[in-house]
């Protein structure tokens, strides 16, 4: 749990509505991979996000996204060269290409056949 706190510091700040605050989380040393979950509705997902660090904005590329629906997951796998394979193991152990990412809306990104995604995984350039 040290290391962890040697990196991450919760600070309270402003007021929600269901659990009475917001944490903002400031990282003394930014990650190079951050997970999000994004099972909830009112999340989607972006092809890039971009935090604030002390000392630069660093920039983050959606890698992969995980799905699940009829009892086991799925997952989306952004390549160097920005295209989407999917992955399924129960029809084998090979990936089949889809397409660009700049072609998936943001629907396309939540959803694949008919599976909602809980977790996104953005890794730092």
């Amino acid at each position: 749990m040290d290391v962890i706190s040697n990196c991450v510091r919760n600070i309270p700040e402003g007021m929600c509505s269901s659990t009475g605050f917001i944490v903002r989380i400031e990282y003394h040393h930014m990650p190079k991979v951050s997970l999000f979950s994004v099972s909830e509705n009112e999340i989607s997902m972006s092809h890039t996000i971009k935090a604030r660090g002390t000392d630069r904005i660093n920039k983050y590329y959606l890698k992969g996204i995980i799905y699940y629906g009829g009892f086991h997951f799925t997952a989306h796998i952004i390549q160097q060269d920005n295209t989407i394979s999917f992955h399924d193991r129960q029809l084998g152990r090979y990936c089949n290409l889809e397409r660009l990412i700049k072609e998936f809306n943001k629907d396309d990104l939540n959803y694949s056949n008919n599976r909602k995604a809980p977790l996104a995984i953005y890794i730092q350039n």
